[in-house]
C-alpha cells in the first residue's frame, strides 16, 4: 500500500484512501465499500508466454479471451495465483492495482472504465482502496485502451399493452 500511496503522491495527484473490510476480489471490495462495481477497477495479471501484462475492466464485467486473443495474443491467459506472487511480490491476490508504469507491466485498459469521471481500484492491499479521478490515474500513461470485456446487451423488455372489454 505504501508503494501505490508514494507512486500516485509523486504523480502529484488529489486521491481519497478508502479503508474496507478484507475483500478477496474487486467485485467483493466493491460490495463492502458501497460503490457500483462498474465504477471498480479489477485488474487481471495476464500471462502470454514469458510476459505479463495487465488487464483493467469493470469488476461488474467479465474478461472475454476472444478480446484478450485480440488485444494482446491469442495464448494470453490470467495468471494463476503463484504466477501472480512471483510477479508482484508486494501486491495481495485480489488487490492489483491498475498501475502499469509502477509494476513496470504493460498495461491494457477497457474503454467502459476510461469513460467514467472517477475509479475507485483495490490499492495492493486486501483491505484499502482508492478513489481516484480517471485522468489523474492513467494521464501520461502508455496504456492500450480496447475492448476486454464480454458486455451483456442491454435487455429491453417490450410491454405490449392489451385492453380487454369486459361489458356488465
Amino acid at each position: 500500500m505504501a508503494a501505490v500511496l508514494d507512486y500516485l503522491q509523486g504523480r502529484g495527484v488529489t486521491f481519497q484512501v478508502i479503508p474496507h473490510a478484507a475483500a478477496s476480489s474487486a467485485e467483493e471490495a466493491a460490495t463492502i465499500i458501497g460503490v457500483d462495481p462498474a465504477e471498480m477497477a479489477n485488474t487481471v495479471a495476464l500471462i502470454e508466454g514469458l510476459d505479463v501484462s495487465l488487464a483493467v475492466v469493470p469488476a461488474s464485467d467479465a474478461l472475454d479471451p476472444g478480446a484478450i486473443g485480440t488485444a494482446i495474443g491469442e495464448r494470453a491467459r490470467p495468471a494463476d495465483l503463484e504466477e501472480i506472487r512471483h510477479a508482484f511480490p508486494d501486491v495481495e491476490p485480489g488487490a492489483l492495482p491498475p498501475l502499469g508504469l509502477m509494476l513496470h507491466v504493460p498495461m491494457y485498459v477497457d474503454p467502459a472504465l476510461i469513460e467514467r469521471e472517477t475509479i475507485v481500484f483495490p490499492a495492493g492491499r486486501n483491505t484499502q482502496a482508492i478513489r481516484i479521478r480517471t485522468d489523474d490515474l492513467f494521464r501520461g500513461d502508455p496504456i492500450v485502451v480496447t475492448p476486454l470485456t464480454r458486455r451483456q446487451p442491454d435487455q429491453v423488455v417490450k410491454v405490449e399493452e392489451t385492453a380487454e372489454i369486459v361489458e356488465p
